[in-house]
């Protein structure tokens, strides 16, 4: 069977979903047209796989239409119908998800009920208790102003005047912390993801407003106070903003839904990057714990990805500070969910960097051998590792071969950043140099080379080259 929106769609739903979804089409409340759930369930039986080459058009109709001719033109509206029975199920399926959006659909229905006045008021004590116990919602601040505002709009027709002024000013206050937190959730875009837009000037007229918001420091919201940090630590990078964040974030369950999270801790790891590349090693720690509280409350997953490129930083921040146990446990807790193609690459690649780092390179040189340098998206990872390795072990002979093969590499390769490219290059200068070094050691020459080195901004290996060059001079 040729695709269709139908068939696309339903493809993309789960089992559970598909069970639902019959329970749906067999309600008389929904569906009250037989035929579609007998549609539906020939369909089901190939579900996810539509394409199949047995999946009939004409066999779905003779089990809608028993006994009737073949009409496309009837089969086509018969699909249509299944197809606009599966949004509304979707929508459905998102309400029942969805306490708050319910709820406000329910408060809006209410109120049209004039005569009930006072189940109204025990329904709006409800909701209240509601809001107050649900702060951490996807869609909170819109919910609740939408709910404060419909409330405030009963009691103004129901002439409740006493009520008035303070459902009102609830009104109010769910309109600024709801504004400022969509201002600030569109700042972060433009300071994390670089986000352009046409209008050059919205950046800026977004700034302004966040700054007028927050003009005299109040801000009685408290995860508006810790995105509104986020922003000021990534337009200034000024440290203070970091700890008053760690601070903040020790209750942030209380505060911050999933989504929220990750737009608080996205920022913070760039901070965290740009210090420890400075050298700066009071960080160490810090980006460490970052990556252990992401990995272990699940930020760094969802039903979709696994996000395999925190894996890999995390294994650079445990080395760092030699949180051996903890890396490999997680290593082996997590690997399952790298994608099959890429997974064995992935464990042998981090174990590697692990026992290399605990001085096993015989070890770490057999895992690395089972990594692809040519197809392997870890290829120049593996490749830096392997580099370490061969001058730990003096096998400069093939350390040398390397250093040819990874520029011609390099060379070829346009996936990479002429950026990163550059910081190859210049390792791998220095490199050469450090080789010569470790044979001849030569005080003179060693001095120059560590000038060169700190004085080397875009480079990779800065400090392992640091730590060989004061091995070597421990030797001369």
């Amino acid at each position: 069977m040729k695709k269709t929106k139908l068939t696309e769609l339903l493809s993309a739903f789960s089992n559970q979903e598909i069970k639902r979804f019959k329970n749906y089409l067999n309600s008389d409340y929904f569906n009250t047209k037989k035929h579609l759930i007998s549609a539906f369930e020939y369909l089901e039986d190939f579900h996810p796989d539509y394409g199949n080459e047995k999946l009939d058009e004409e066999d779905i109709f003779k089990k809608a239409y028993p006994g009737k001719k073949y009409n496309y033109a009837l089969l086509k509206n018969l699909l249509s119908d299944i197809y606009e029975h599966s949004k509304n199920f979707m929508a459905s399926e998102e309400l029942r998800q969805s306490k708050l959006s319910a709820k406000n659909m329910f408060m809006n229905n209410l109120y049209k009920k004039t005569t009930l006045r006072d189940l109204i008021r025990k329904e709006i004590k409800i909701a209240d208790q509601l809001y107050a116990d649900e702060t951490l919602a996807p869609l909170y601040f819109d919910d609740r102003y939408s709910y404060e505002k419909s409330k405030c709009s009963y009691i103004s027709h129901a002439n409740q005047y006493e009520e008035y002024n303070d459902v009102f000013n609830g009104e109010v206050k769910s309109f600024i912390d709801m504004t400022l937190f969509n201002l600030l959730d569109y700042a972060l875009c433009f300071e994390i993801l670089t986000v352009s837009y046409e209008n050059t000037t919205f950046k800026d007229e977004i700034n302004k407003a966040i700054d007028i918001f927050c003009s005299d420091g109040n801000i009685p919201n408290k995860v508006n106070k810790i995105l509104y940090s986020v922003l000021q630590l990534l337009r200034t990078n000024d440290e203070k903003y970091y700890f008053e964040l760690v601070e903040m974030l020790k209750d942030e369950d209380k505060y911050l839904n999933p989504d929220t999270k990750l737009k608080v801790y996205q920022p913070l790891e760039v901070f965290l990057v740009k210090k420890v590349k400075s050298g700066d090693n009071r960080f160490y720690r810090h980006q460490f714990e970052l990556y252990k509280h992401c990995f272990e409350s699940g930020l760094y997953e969802n039903e979709n990805f696994f996000a395999e490129a925190k894996l890999l930083a995390a294994v650079e921040t445990a080395i760092r500070i030699r949180e051996f146990d903890w890396m490999e446990k997680t290593i082996n807790e997590n690997i399952h969910k790298v994608s099959e193609k890429n997974r064995d690459e992935y464990y042998n690649f981090c174990m590697a960097k692990i026992v290399q780092a605990k001085g096993d390179n015989k070890k770490a040189l057999d895992m690395l051998n089972k990594v692809n340098l040519d197809t392997s998206p870890l290829k120049t990872m593996a490749r830096n590792i392997l580099l370490k390795i061969y001058f730990e072990m003096s096998y400069f002979e093939q350390a040398k071969t390397m250093i040819d093969t990874y520029r011609h590499f390099l060379r070829r390769d346009s996936g990479l950043s002429e950026e990163y490219k550059d910081s190859v290059y210049n390792f791998l200068k220095l490199y050469n140099k450090l080789i010569d070094f470790k044979i001849d050691k030569d005080p003179e020459k060693i001095r120059d080379f560590e000038y060169d080195i700190n004085s080397a901004d875009n480079i990779i290996l800065k400090q392992w080259l640091i730590e060989m060059t004061d091995k070597i001079k421990k030797e001369v």
